[in-house]
């Protein structure tokens, strides 16, 4: 049977604390054993490489080769329409991650 699901008097009994908490030695012993309770903080990746990841994304890569058609077709402004949501898309994105 899980921890959680056994009645509180139970879990009281497998574990070192009372139902006002645990003593302050006994919680001293229990940080020292396990560390603090903290979140390793990531690595954050630089802006050009956060940049050019969003590029990988789907509906990127259609934009891309939407672009490239027009570009391919001489339609000027459809590239230029293309690129312009495609890099306020981008820089958006970036900026709202960072």
């Amino acid at each position: 049977m899980a921890l959680q699901t056994l009645p509180a008097s139970d879990q009281m009994q497998t574990q070192p604390t009372t139902y006002i908490g645990l003593t302050t030695s006994d919680a001293a012993a229990i940080l020292a054993r396990t560390g603090a309770n903290e979140i390793d903080g990531a690595k954050r990746k630089s802006l050009l490489r956060a940049f050019a990841g969003r590029f990988a994304n789907p509906l990127v890569l259609i934009l891309l080769f939407a672009a490239a058609v027009s570009a391919f077709t001489g339609d000027v402004p459809s590239l230029l329409i293309i690129g312009f949501i495609l890099m306020v898309s981008v820089i958006l994105d970036v900026a709202q991650e960072h």
